[in-house]
């Protein structure tokens, strides 16, 4: 929605223009006195007041030269005047004696588009006063009637597909598209109402909106010529009446000619907000997006004071814009520090999965050097993880980065150190063990292998090489420890 701000005093003349710089800060207007008036925006002071020799019928800003507009007048002259010049500037030749109704500038190839009466005229170089258009040839006509004489009157006029084609409305010869290149028709579309008063196009050149001199205004898809919609407005005068898309093409402004501004939401087509102006025709918008957003709406009554009134959008609206924009900032961080928790949980059971592996197979498998390389590499990679994710510049983040790196690392080597000395210490138990049952049955075999001796030495008499058990036991400990050979005693039966 769009509060009202202020009125821009004006004169007993009908106001046919209005025009915000690229940048916003100028608001300029035309009248039928012959004067431009360039207020400073938004304080709405005037800044400066240019006079042309005719009625001011159209105004653009030169799209990539701020201080440069191009001011059409009632007789076909179009003047090209740098603000920041003292002279006073100089005209193009359009050769027609006709009021210049739109103006469009192509900023990809400098081609600018006069429509004048029943031409349109292409100039490459606008800023050479010395420079001649070329004219576009007749457009088509749907059918020919030899009692009424059709007239292709240009009422809007739009470069797309980065000045490939020209988009032109016609009075009663529909939208038609042009090759730039060659100068012939590449497409026609054909309204449902026969006349159009005006229109408008969207940013990126697909939509086109055309006020039917009917029932109000008609959206159609210039790609494929179909109808969108219809946006109803009361007629109270047969006039041509504005349109013009605003919020990025979300929203669709309408005049009228019964004292209102009508606000039409492109999702839904229905009526956001009417303005009420105190005169019955509003025959010419502006839109600018700056600090905040702007309309500016222009009576067009002749013999009353005419003026300009602004309209800024409410401070709900901006409150909700800036809330929206905090909003998706908070998101983005808060983003970011669910990604930092989930890899900082991720990072310490990797940890703990690792020290548990390693208090069982670190000593048996000798890798124990390799895991702590990969515990150290993961360390620099998670560390490096969290400076990506979030900015190092916020003092909890450092905080919250040292105690984590402290504690990983207390955590991780000393607890892989502590499951590795663990480890070592349940092998040489199991080691010791392992030895203490082999000298067990080695004494066991010992004992039986001498009382099997003894008993055969008992039963023949012979005499045999023999230890008793104990002594072979003890023989084999010595031998075990590095003593040196065990020596038999001679026994004779």
């Amino acid at each position: 929605m769009y509060d009202f701000l202020y009125d821009l005093p004006h004169t007993h003349f009908a106001i046919n223009a209005l025009c915000f710089s690229e940048d916003g800060r100028v608001l300029a207007s035309g009248d039928d006195e012959g004067y431009v008036r360039l207020f400073d925006f938004p304080l709405g002071k005037e800044l400066r007041r240019l006079r042309v020799v005719t009625a001011v019928t159209s105004l653009l800003w030169h799209p990539n030269k701020p201080d440069v507009i191009f001011i059409g007048g009632a007789r076909g002259n179009v003047i090209v005047m740098n603000l920041h010049v003292k002279a006073r500037g100089f005209s193009l030749r359009t050769g027609v004696n006709a009021p210049v109704d739109t103006l469009a500038y192509d900023a990809c190839n400098g081609c600018f588009a006069v429509g004048v009466g029943t031409d349109i005229v292409l100039f490459n170089h606008p800023e050479d006063p010395w420079t001649f258009g070329s004219n576009l040839p007749p457009p088509p006509i749907a059918s020919m009637d030899d009692n009424k004489l059709l007239l292709p009157l240009p009422r809007a006029l739009k470069f797309i597909d980065n000045g490939r084609s020209l988009i032109a409305v016609y009075f009663e010869h529909g939208i038609v598209s042009w090759l730039i290149k060659s100068l012939q028709p590449e497409g026609t579309i054909w309204p449902k109402s026969t006349h159009i008063g005006g229109a408008c196009f969207s940013a990126d050149g697909k939509t086109v909106v055309v006020s039917n001199l009917f029932d109000g205004f008609d959206c159609y898809n210039i790609s494929n010529g179909r109808h969108l919609t219809n946006l109803p407005t009361p007629i109270i005068h047969n006039v041509p009446l504005p349109s013009l898309f605003i919020e990025g093409g979300k929203s669709i402004l309408c005049g009228s000619s019964c004292g209102y501004a009508l606000l039409y939401s492109g999702s839904t087509k229905s009526v956001l907000q009417t303005h009420p102006l105190e005169h019955d025709i509003i025959q010419t918008l502006a839109y600018c997006e700056s600090e905040a957003r702007f309309i500016a709406t222009a009576s067009s009554e002749a013999d009353l004071d005419n003026y300009v009134r602004i309209w800024r959008a409410s401070a709900s609206e901006r409150q909700v814009t800036n809330v929206t924009a905090s909003q998706k900032i908070t998101d983005s961080s808060r983003s970011r520090w669910s990604i930092g928790i989930y890899v900082m949980l991720i990072f310490l059971v990797v940890v703990f999965v690792w020290v548990g592996c390693s208090g069982i197979n670190v000593a048996q498998t000798g890798v124990e050097r390799k895991l702590l390389e990969g515990l150290q590499f993961s360390h620099h990679l998670a560390s490096r993880a969290f400076e990506a994710l979030v900015p190092s510049s916020i003092f909890a983040w450092r905080w919250v980065k040292t105690m984590f790196s402290s504690l990983a690392s207390t955590m991780g080597f000393h607890g892989f150190n502590m499951a590795w000395n663990l480890g070592r210490q349940d092998l040489e138990e199991q080691q010791e063990l392992v030895k203490d049952e082999k000298h067990a049955d080695k004494r066991q075999r010992n004992n039986t292998q001498a009382i099997e001796m003894s008993a055969e030495a008992t039963s023949g008499g012979s005499v045999f090489y023999s230890v008793s058990g104990a002594q072979a036991n003890e023989n084999e400990d010595q031998h075990h420890e590095g003593v040196g050979p065990v020596f038999c005693k001679k026994l004779a039966i």
